[in-house]
């Protein structure tokens, strides 16, 4: 048996990195120190140098910060020689009191949707299904996540007089099997195997369809409860549909750290190495692309369900 004193005194303490450049938005990175085998939670991390190298080495980002607080939001706007797509990215981190360490991503290009539909079923139970195409590229191995934004705008009529209420909510793509139907030469679609829809971006790489058109079927059920049947409101809504390209290495994080989580509490599986591309092998720096986006106006009075809703 090994003991606990020798196992704490090869224990060397790392800085854990989780950064990814969004290109329309900025730099989001959080910094923490290992955990340690004794401790439940990671340590923070004070002052670190945080420099950003775009295409030719040129500098980005170059500025110290205490994360203390762990996460920090640097937006474009005060970023220098702003990257583009297709230009290599590097982040060297000076965290006092640990060694340098450094990750290299690569900026993607953005994706461009094609077309979205929907359609009303009113069966045993009313909902739509929203059908969105895209071409995938032939020259470029392409990793995709999707997400959604829900916008509802209510009209409330008291004593004749209208008030307005707008609201916009990002929303996980709801479970359906499969969420991503329409494959081409009818072969398996990408499927989601986690229970709680939340818990994982809809993250897929190109593989099945490189240079080909790709389809989503995505249905979402109306509400009819009490919430929306009110004969003083009526409603507007439109599901914005979004499709981000991400980089290689961000894909590989999230694949493997959602892998280990379906694993975790399972005592006969495999220890799993969770992606990192950063140089002490801690976390990980990724990008991803601006969105691109399809709107659908939904029928008028109709109050699309997520969460607690869509069963």
């Amino acid at each position: 048996m090994i003991e606990r004193d020798v196992l704490l005194s090869n224990h060397i303490p790392r800085v854990c990195t989780y950064a990814t450049f969004f290109s329309d938005e900025g730099l989001d990175i959080t910094l923490t120190q290992s955990r340690d085998i004794a401790t439940q939670l990671p340590a923070k991390i004070g002052d670190a140098r945080i420099r950003l190298l775009g295409a030719d080495k040129t500098t980005c980002i170059d500025t110290t910060i205490n994360f203390d607080t762990e996460n920090h939001f640097i937006p474009k706007t005060n970023i220098k020689n702003l990257p583009q797509p297709g230009d290599s990215i590097t982040i060297i981190i000076n965290a006092t009191g640990f060694s340098q360490v450094e990750g290299k991503t690569r900026i993607p290009f953005s994706p461009a949707v094609e077309s979205i539909t929907a359609t009303k079923f009113t069966s045993d139970r009313e909902y739509y299904r929203f059908t969105v195409t895209f071409p995938d590229q032939a020259s470029s191995d392409d990793y995709y996540l999707v997400s959604s934004v829900y916008d509802l705008i209510t009209y409330t009529n008291i004593s004749n007089k209208y008030d307005t209420t707008y609201q916009s909510t990002r929303q996980p793509v709801p479970l359906t099997d499969p969420v991503f139907s329409f494959m081409p030469d009818y072969r398996t679609s990408v499927k989601e195997p986690f229970i709680i829809s939340e818990l994982k971006p809809r993250i897929f790489p190109d593989d099945a369809f490189a240079g080909l058109n790709y389809g989503f079927r995505i249905e979402v059920p109306v509400r009819d409860d009490p919430g929306v049947n009110s004969n003083e409101e009526t409603y507007s809504s439109f599901y914005n549909f979004e499709l981000y390209t991400i980089s290689e290495d961000c894909f590989e994080f999230l694949k493997t750290t959602y892998i280990n989580k379906s694993i975790e509490g399972d005592i006969y599986a495999q220890p799993l190495f969770v992606t990192s591309n950063m140089t002490n092998r801690a976390g990980f720096f990724g990008a991803i692309s601006k969105p691109s986006t399809a709107i659908q106006k939904i029928d008028d009075n109709d109050v699309l369900g997520f969460g607690q809703y869509a069963k």
